[in-house]
């Protein structure tokens, strides 16, 4: 799945930057800055006609006073401020996290529901009956194995302060569960002088770390480790394990007394560790803010803000069986520049086969080499090595499978059915070995996206020598067959199109191409322009082509493979067009025809040109030029080289450029 980031101005009743992710049309995330105690619009990006909305402060330290967010609609949005408890405007302008969704049960991307419900009724620290919560269980529409319970009291009927809390229904003291979730409101420690019922918003979702094109969201239920504001907050983080910006969290239960909400703490409260801490009020009672530990749950997100698109990735490579001090591996071709983060590389027999690609752009006609086993990711030249850090025998010896995909915007691939999870994305390639039950089948995403592959003799492809890879060919050229992969120089693929045998580049004993072409051959291209030089009356300024004219032909080639051509086997030939005459002798712009070498260069050197009469049958090297430089005869042209045609080189293609002109009759 995909989700849309963007940094959005927003006028307000007072004005400010807040930065907001829109993770589907449905539902989005945005921090709002520098919230104090007078009301400010929170604009959003996507539409909603039942917004459900979540929101957290932001505590700067324990010295600043205690605060909840209050919430009210604000045409198509809504406005947020900050409370110190019973009206109190003597708080601290900090950042606000809000979560906002449209009403509604969503299974793709993210596994979720949105729901609100009034509460006329308000627990507090001598009244924690459940009875008086909302049990909204049967209004519930998915099922969950760990379901994560984030809210707000989204309403203004009360001047004085509410904040949202969650249960089982049956324990003050555990969370909701999938077979029962009751949602409510408390004033911790303050008699509640709430008169006006309240609604409650409340979002559900499966706890789990969802990797899309544009974001990565881990959405979890944290252990009972964070602490009351007056312990030691600084101390109370969960770690997200990777990279987060933004985030929302609710308290859930009540483990306590006194009654707590959760805020994010410190000044950076959202990064790979996630700081939060349990807030009370200091209106009554103790007034220490010092709290018993409690479980909070969260929504964090981390933007992904690409300036250019995905790159194209192929699979070119595989080694299955691996070799002393050689990983197995899967290499990946680059048929176009861009990230390849959130891409993800999979066996289909487990999730933990699942290898999610990291942040890292690259080049057309890169490599990235994914190794299953330990070692750090490093880039040489163009060839990128990752490690999954994982099982080093990922790939069976004698028949499996191999899938790409690319993260999507709002589709999925289900998995579960081979213990393999789901993938935030969409497969794009598919190589299979062998034959037997261990191949898994070319999986479909949800939206129906699938690949191609043909297994008309994959049997052959099983059965390796320790070290020998099997390689797509031609490098870099996907034909979802099995036909085109072949034991890495065995010639076996020779019914392949166009077929080029695959190359041993490895300097040991072990047989692959890692990193490198899978051919060992050049790669030949042309490519004809004209251009018209001169013309009897504009002269060269702004010529055309009309009788009496003169243009240039330009026949370039280039050799963009990683062997040289054979020595002396490079020539030009092409025929004279109809209605032309060609230069053959220096008479005004009539020349004869030339060698320009490329850069990088060709390492060739232009022969002695040849000319043919009689349309291609015999060529000789004498001419016969009249006054104006041109040969009336000649029907063709051809220019022999010699030298070795270079390879690619520093990812540049060698080249170089015959030219000839001709007269328009």
């Amino acid at each position: 799945m995909i989700i849309r980031f963007f940094l959005l101005l927003i006028t307000t009743l007072a004005t400010q930057m807040a930065g907001a992710a829109a993770i589907t049309p449905y539902l989005e995330m945005v921090k709002v800055s520098t919230v104090g105690s007078s009301w400010k619009t929170v604009p959003l990006d996507n539409s909603y006609s039942t917004p459900i909305i979540a929101c957290t402060y932001n505590l700067p330290s324990s010295s600043d006073s205690d605060a909840v967010v209050r919430v009210q609609a604000a045409g198509s949005g809504f406005q947020v401020k900050v409370q110190k408890p019973i009206m109190s405007t003597a708080v601290t302008a900090s950042d606000v996290y809000c979560t906002i969704s449209e009403e509604g049960s969503y299974t793709y991307p993210i596994k979720y529901e949105a729901h609100k419900v009034s509460s006329a009724n308000t627990n507090y620290g001598s009244n924690w009956s459940l009875a008086i919560m909302e049990n909204v269980t049967a209004s519930k529409v998915l099922t969950y194995d760990q379901p994560v319970v984030i809210g707000q009291v989204m309403t203004y009927n009360n001047d004085h302060f509410s904040v949202f809390w969650s249960t089982n229904c049956s324990s003050r003291s555990t969370p909701p569960t999938d077979a029962a979730v009751c949602v409510g409101k408390h004033t911790g420690q303050v008699v509640p002088a709430t008169p006006f019922a309240e609604d409650l918003g409340y979002i559900i979702a499966e706890e789990a770390e969802y990797f899309m094109e544009s974001a990565n969201v881990k959405i979890a239920l944290g252990a009972d480790t964070i602490f009351g504001v007056g312990n030691s907050p600084d101390t109370y983080i969960y770690d997200l394990g990777r990279e987060y910006t933004l985030a929302t969290a609710s308290q859930t239960a009540e483990d306590g007394g006194n009654g707590g909400w959760a805020v994010l703490y410190g000044s950076n409260p959202v990064s790979q560790d996630l700081n939060l801490a349990v807030e009370e009020d200091t209106v009554t009672g103790d007034t220490s803010r010092r709290h018993t530990s409690e479980q909070m749950a969260y929504w964090a997100i981390k933007p992904i803000n690409h300036t250019s698109p995905r790159a194209n990735l192929i699979i070119n490579e595989v080694l299955y069986s691996a070799g002393t001090g050689l990983q197995e591996f899967v290499e990946l071709y680059a048929t176009t520049s861009g990230s390849i983060e959130n891409y993800v590389v999979s066996g289909q027999d487990g999730v933990s086969q699942n290898v999610l690609l990291p942040e890292l752009t690259v080049a057309a006609g890169d490599y990235v080499i994914l190794h299953f086993g330990t070692g750090s990711d490093n880039t040489i030249g163009n060839v990128h090595h990752i490690y999954s850090n994982g099982s080093t025998a990922v790939l069976a010896n004698t028949a499996d499978d191999v899938v790409l995909f690319k993260p999507s915007i709002l589709d999925v691939t289900d998995l579960q059915s081979l213990n393999s999870g789901i993938i935030n994305g969409v497969p794009v390639d598919y190589v299979a070995y062998g034959s037997g039950g261990s191949i898994d089948p070319v999986p479909t995403s949800e939206a129906g996206v699938t690949v191609s592959w043909n297994a008309v003799d994959g049997a052959r492809l099983d059965g390796t020598a320790a070290g020998q890879s099997i390689s797509l060919t031609l490098n870099g050229t996907d034909t979802d067959t099995s036909v085109c992969w072949e034991h890495t120089t065995s010639g076996d693929a020779s019914a392949c199109p166009g077929y080029i045998i695959t190359f041993d580049h490895d300097a040991s004993a072990f047989i692959n191409s890692q990193g490198q072409d899978n051919n060992f051959a050049p790669i030949l291209a042309l490519e004809k322009s004209v251009l018209t030089i001169y013309d009897p009356f504009n002269g060269a300024s702004n010529p055309k082509a009309i009788p009496g004219s003169v243009l240039e032909y330009t026949i370039t080639a280039s050799n963009s493979g990683p062997a040289p051509a054979d020595s002396n086997t490079i020539r030009i030939t092409d025929m004279i067009p109809t209605g032309t005459k060609i230069c053959v002798a220096n008479s005004g712009y009539c020349i004869p025809p030339y060698f320009v070498d490329g850069s990088p260069s060709s390492g060739l050197s232009l022969g002695t040109v040849v000319y043919s009469t009689n349309n291609g049958s015999t060529y000789s090297s004498s001419t016969s030029a009249g006054g104006d430089g041109v040969d009336t005869s000649v029907t063709h042209v051809s220019a022999p080289t010699t030298g070795q045609f270079q390879p690619l080189t520093a990812g540049a293609a060698s080249s170089f450029s015959f030219k000839f002109r001709v007269v328009v009759q």
